[in-house]
C-alpha cells in the first residue's frame, strides 16, 4: 500500500475498513442494468464497472442496516434522511486487497451531519485538513455577518442602512467564494497511472465546478480503491431517504453515475484494464451466464502470470462454486457469452449439451474487405500446426472436419460484418474458415 498520494497522507486501510462479505452467498438476485463509466487514459477506450450478484447482496444488506438506524438515538443514525429533500445516494464496491482477500467499501454522497465521515465509511476524496481551519473561521465569520444583516433589517429603513447591508452582503459573498476556492483546491484525484487531476482542472463546461462535485459515491469509491491498492470487482449505487428536491429519486432504487458531476471525474478514474469486472447477465443456483470481454482468457493459461481469467473471476464472485466451472471457452481475443456451472453436476450437464451440439452458437465478426456473396456454407478439415502451436492449418487428410454457415450483416467501405454459425466446435474454426481462400477468403479483423 502506498501511504502517500498526491503529496498528502492517505487514511490507513485499517481506518478505512473493508467490510466482510456475507458468507451465506448471494443466492438468486436480479442485477440492475446500471453502469459507472470512465475512459481509459492509455487507450481512450470507454471502460465501465457495474454490479454483480454479490454486490447487490451487499447493497441489500446495507439497506437493511440503514433501515435499522432510523430510530437510533445514539451513534450512527439515518433519521435525518427522512426530512424533506434530505435523502442521499449510497454506494457499495466489492474489492480484492493485495493479500487476495475480499470485502466491500461503503460510501454516501456529500457529507454526513459532521465534516468527518462516520466510522466504516469511505471518507471524502478531498484532503479536508487543508481547509478545515479556514472553514471553521470563515463559517463563523459568515454567520456573524448574517446576524448583522438580520439585525440591521429590524431597524427603520434608510439609504445609508441599505448601503451598509449591501456592503456586508458583498463581504459575506467574498468570504464564501474564497472558501469555496480553497475547498476546490484540496480536491485532487489520482488514477492508477499515478497521474493527478485537480478538481479545478476537471472539464465541466463552466468556470467553477458544480457544488458537491467530487463527493458523489462512484468517484469516492473508485478513488479510495486506487489510493489503497484495492482491485474493484463490482459496484452499485442506490438512493435512501426522502426524494431529492431536484430529481425524483426512489428509496431503494439503483442508479448509474450522473453525467454532470460524476462522469467528468470518472473519465479520469476508470477501472484498471487488467481488472475489468465481469458482467453477470443471468444467474441461477447452479449456473451463471457472463459477458466475457475481449483480450481476456476464458480459463487459466499455462504460463506463469496467466491465472486471471473468466473462471478465476467467477470463483471470486461465487466462493461456493465447485468443480471446473467452464462448460466451454472462447478465444482470448473474442468477446461474448460464456456459461459456467457452479456445481460439478451442472458443469457435467452443460458440457454434455455442448458435446452433443444441442447448443446453438452465433458469432458476429468483422472481416477484411468487402464480401461479395450474401451467405454461404464452409466445410474444411484442419489440424494444429505442430511448428506453430496453437495455430491451425488446412489438413484434408488427417484434419478434423469443421462446418460453418455464414451470412453478411453489413458491408462497409473496406470491411464486412458477418454472422457466423458454427455447426462444429473445432479450435480456431471461425478464424481458419474466414481466412482460408477455400473458405470465406476474408480474415477476421475484429
Amino acid at each position: 500500500m502506498s501511504p502517500h498520494r498526491g503529496g498528502r497522507d492517505v487514511e490507513p486501510l485499517s481506518a478505512l475498513r473493508l467490510h466482510h462479505l456475507d458468507e451465506s452467498g448471494p443466492g438468486v438476485i436480479d442485477v440492475p442494468d446500471v453502469r459507472y463509466a470512465g475512459r481509459c487514459p492509455v487507450t481512450g477506450d470507454e471502460l465501465s464497472i457495474g454490479p454483480t450478484p454479490a454486490v447487490i447482496a451487499e447493497a441489500i444488506r446495507l439497506q437493511h442496516y440503514l433501515n435499522t438506524c432510523r430510530n437510533t438515538a445514539e451513534g450512527f443514525s439515518t433519521s435525518h434522511l427522512l426530512e424533506p429533500a434530505a435523502g442521499k445516494m449510497f454506494g457499495v464496491m466489492l474489492c480484492r486487497d493485495t493479500d487476495g482477500g475480499h470485502g466491500t467499501l461503503r460510501a454516501f454522497s456529500g457529507e454526513w451531519e459532521t465534516w468527518k465521515s462516520p466510522d466504516g465509511w469511505v471518507p471524502s476524496s478531498g484532503y479536508l485538513a487543508e481547509y478545515a481551519a479556514d472553514r471553521r473561521n470563515t463559517e463563523a465569520r459568515v454567520a456573524e455577518l448574517t446576524r448583522q444583516i438580520d439585525d440591521l433589517k429590524t431597524r427603520p429603513t434608510s439609504r445609508p442602512l441599505r448601503r451598509e447591508i449591501e456592503a456586508i452582503k458583498i463581504e459575506r459573498g467574498r468570504l464564501s467564494r474564497a472558501l469555496t476556492d480553497r475547498i476546490h483546491a484540496a480536491y485532487r484525484f489520482e488514477n492508477a497511472l499515478g497521474e493527478v487531476l485537480p478538481l479545478t482542472e476537471v472539464d465541466t463546461g463552466s468556470p467553477r465546478p458544480p457544488t458537491g462535485m467530487g463527493d458523489c459515491c462512484a468517484p469516492k469509491l473508485l478513488q479510495a480503491a486506487i489510493r489503497h491498492d484495492l482491485v474493484p470487482l463490482g459496484m452499485v449505487e442506490f438512493w435512501w431517504g426522502s426524494p431529492s428536491a431536484v430529481y425524483p429519486r426512489v428509496e431503494g432504487a439503483y442508479y448509474g453515475s450522473c453525467r454532470s458531476k460524476c462522469f467528468p471525474i470518472l473519465k479520469f478514474l476508470p477501472p484498471d484494464l487488467r481488472h475489468r469486472p465481469l458482467s453477470i447477465l443471468h444467474q441461477e443456483d447452479s449456473f451463471v451466464v457472463v459477458d466475457k470481454p475481449p483480450d481476456f482468457l476464458s480459463v487459466p493459461g499455462r504460463s506463469a502470470g496467466m491465472d486471471d481469467c473468466v473462471v478465476a473471476r467467477v470463483r471470486e464472485l461465487f466462493p461456493h462454486a465447485r468443480g471446473s466451472l467452464a462448460a466451454h471457452r472462447l478465444d482470448m481475443e473474442t468477446s461474448g457469452l460464456m456459461v459456467l456451472g457452479l456445481t460439478p453436476q451442472a458443469h457435467r450437464h452443460l458440457s454434455l449439451q455442448f458435446e452433443q451440439r444441442r447448443v446453438h452458437k452465433t458469432y458476429l465478426a468483422l472481416v477484411e474487405g468487402c464480401v461479395g456473396a450474401d451467405s454461404g456454407h464452409i466445410e474444411l478439415a484442419f489440424s494444429v500446426d505442430l511448428a506453430n502451436r496453437p495455430r491451425q492449418i488446412l489438413d484434408p487428410v488427417d484434419g478434423k472436419l469443421g462446418i460453418t454457415d455464414w451470412k453478411v450483416v453489413k458491408r462497409g467501405y473496406d470491411s464486412t460484418r458477418i454472422r457466423f454459425t458454427p455447426k462444429t466446435g473445432r479450435t480456431h474454426q471461425l478464424r481458419v474458415h474466414a481466412a482460408h481462400l477455400e473458405g470465406l477468403g476474408h480474415p477476421i479483423i475484429g
